[in-house]
């Protein structure tokens, strides 16, 4: 039996996860499912999905699997129907050749009557999935989980409601002309797509406030894209039509299984006229993010910036660029380097930032801010020798040197320093000899 004590560590680990301390979440939700709790177990399928490994994540679904098959049926635990019809349907997601039969296996009327709320968001899918003749039964679905609290059913709701409708559908308040005031939902036919905040979309449903006939308030849009593949929404405050005040704009993309879409890019901030103005917090697919002010829709002014493997720097960026000498690393002194190398047919450029602390280091240990593809020379190795009085000295790679032996120095905050080598060299091209320079650079900047 799952006791309280267990919900609230599966709860603990929920909220550990949202603020992605997933290695501390993964923990609790193993001390949970250890316990009996097998929506823990789900919840650890899910971490080992998000990191494509599906065969570690189907061991954990077919331990629910099996504890829902061998106990009596119907089954009337309710926490274990909910986690059953997760794990079907990741697994379903998982194999997705094999989809329906896997999903069928459930009892899905049971789960709804048992108060698993999920049930509706899945079944939905399930007949949605079917073909157009089922989707009445999707949307009937769906209406009752949007009636049960569930808001995961409001969009696909939402979205297939009026499919084919080649005139606008209003739903909702009028004032005394028939113009929408109030709160109501607007259909809209499928338009022609137009440049909106790096996106080609058009409008298809808006549900929220309105002000005789105009989109005021709260509320949210869903857009048409140029892809099927993938799907655009806002939710925020509205002012004269347009997205003004703080609003959350998202971009999905289908699972692999085609059945339901999955968050990959996201803004949520500031907007003025319907563009991302003041600051806000950029989370994009690749696992990166940018946490500063923005300007007309582009990044300008302070930001930090996160990378995928999980460093990061602050800087400042104008018209949407990063001025890549103003990147510091944070609470810590940092050495911003470029590297530059440059022969008969490429010129490569590189960027990095470096902690100020004592050690030997490849500029890979540091944050790549930078380089360009097909970067020639390797990365050279550094040595901080002392930190001092705001003065650092380092140890530099022989490369950088005409004589090839190490450079040793000493920067100061604020200050910059260059190393430069100039080899000759001859590349024959169609029997014909060619002399030209191999340069290479390393500049230091302390910040």
């Amino acid at each position: 039996m799952v006791t309280d004590e267990i919900l609230k560590l599966r709860q603990q680990a929920i909220e550990l996860s949202r603020i992605r301390r997933e290695e501390e979440a993964l923990e609790l939700f193993e001390r949970a499912a250890e316990s009996g709790d097998y929506l823990s177990d789900v919840y650890i399928a899910r971490y080992w999905l998000s990191r494509r490994n599906s065969d570690e994540a189907q061991e954990y679904l077919n331990r629910v699997i099996a504890a829902y098959n061998s106990a009596s049926q119907p089954v009337e635990d309710a926490l274990l129907v909910e986690a059953a019809a997760e794990a079907y349907y990741l697994s379903g997601d998982i194999n997705s050749d094999n989809y329906a039969p896997i999903l069928a296996k459930l009892d899905w009327e049971n789960a709804i009557r048992l108060g698993c709320v999920k049930a509706y968001y899945r079944l939905g899918y399930l007949h949605y999935n079917k073909g157009i003749d089922y989707l009445d039964k999707a949307l009937e679905c769906w209406k009752k989980g949007v009636e049960a609290g569930d808001e995961r059913c409001i969009e696909p709701y939402n979205e297939h409601l009026h499919e084919d409708t080649e005139e606008p559908i209003y739903e909702g308040e009028t004032d005394e002309n028939g113009l929408p005031h109030g709160r109501g939902v607007m259909y809209y036919p499928k338009g022609k797509l137009q440049q909106w905040s790096g996106f080609m979309v058009a409008p298809k449903c808006y549900e929220g406030q309105w002000c005789h006939g105009v989109k005021s308030g709260k509320g949210q849009m869903l857009y048409y894209t140029e892809y099927k593949s993938s799907r655009i929404s806002y939710r925020g405050d509205w002012k004269e039509d347009m997205p003004e005040g703080t609003g959350r704009v998202c971009e999905y993309y289908r699972s692999v299984s085609k059945r339901e879409f999955i968050e990959q890019n996201s803004y949520e901030g500031g907007w003025v006229a319907g563009t991302r103005e003041g600051f806000g917090v950029e989370n994009l697919r690749d696992g990166s993010s940018y946490m500063g002010y923005w300007a007309e829709d582009k990044r300008q002014g302070k930001g930090l910036m996160s990378t995928p493997d999980g460093k990061s720097f602050h800087g400042v960026w104008s018209d949407g660029y990063l001025d890549r000498s103003s990147c510091y690393l944070e609470n810590t002194p940092s050495l911003n380097i470029t590297l530059n190398h440059a022969g008969l047919d490429y010129n490569r450029t590189a960027f990095y930032l470096l902690p100020c602390k004592v050690g030997s280091y490849q500029l890979t240990d540091g944050v790549n801010l930078m380089s360009d593809r097909g970067f020639k020379g390797g990365e050279p190795l550094i040595d901080i020798l002392s930190v001092e009085d705001g003065v650092v000295r380092y140890r530099v790679d022989g490369k950088y040197s005409d004589e090839n032996s190490p450079i040793e120095g000493t920067i100061a905050e604020g200050q910059s320093v260059e190393h430069c080598s100039v080899m000759e060299d001859v590349v024959t091209i169609y029997d014909e000899d060619y002399e030209h320079d191999i340069v290479r650079s390393i500049k230091i900047f302390l910040k």
